[in-house]
């Protein structure tokens, strides 16, 4: 705006270099990352294009070019981030002790510890250690976070329950059917973070294209 607004140049050419510095810098060590692996990627032709941009005199489309660039990788990373809070957030809904019933009484033990066959005690207001089956006891469970129910789930003996999912008011024996590592809760983090990982059909063609459009374009520019 300023640029436009036909101030001297040493008002906005400041803010201009701001502009490549700030949005530049990554795309920059990455395009230099991928030459040295004798691979030319969008991200140094992206940097390349702004600096001759700004070397015939086009300041103004050169730092726009690097606005863009960087806004939709910081949306990418903004994307990658919520996703790795959710999972996180999944994982912090399975406690890390329960109440173990054994024969000599009661214990509190790591979830990590627990094995199928173990009878956990189940206090009004605890979260659940482990997916298992009611044997003794009523009461309901929150189960929102596993099955999106949006109401307590009565509880029964023969009933099953889910790590990490709220019982209610009163209180419940369950019997360990599950390692903990194969629990409901745990696969669903692993789904998640496997539907994380992959890779969108349009962006496979993108990746497989990229390098291709790269160099022709610095031919044709050439």
């Amino acid at each position: 705006a300023l640029d436009l607004g036909g101030l001297p140049w040493w008002v906005y050419s400041p803010l201009y270099a701001l502009a490549y510095a700030a949005g530049g810098w990554e795309p920059a060590r990455e395009g230099l990352r991928a030459l040295r692996g004798r691979s030319l990627d969008v991200d140094l032709l992206m940097i390349v294009a702004a600096l001759g941009a700004a070397a015939i005199g086009q300041v103004l489309d050169g730092a726009l070019l690097i606005v863009i660039f960087a806004t939709s990788g910081a949306l990418e990373a903004l994307a990658a981030a919520r996703t790795a809070d959710s999972v996180r957030g999944l994982l912090d809904l399975a406690p890390t002790t329960a109440t173990r019933v054994t024969r000599n009484g009661e214990e509190t033990v790591p979830t990590s510890e627990l094995a199928v066959g173990d009878v956990l005690l189940i206090r009004p207001g605890e979260r659940i250690g482990a997916d298992g089956r009611v044997l003794d006891g009523a009461s309901e469970a929150d189960q929102a976070t596993i099955t999106g129910e949006p109401l307590p789930v009565p509880k029964r003996p023969g009933d099953e329950v889910f790590a990490g999912t709220l019982n209610g008011t009163g209180a419940l024996r369950v019997r360990v059917e599950r390692d903990p590592a194969d629990s409901v809760i745990a696969r669903i983090v692993t789904l998640v973070e496997e539907a994380s990982r992959t890779k969108a059909p349009t962006q496979l063609f993108i990746e497989k294209i990229e390098q291709r459009y790269a160099v022709g374009i610095v031919v044709a520019t050439l």
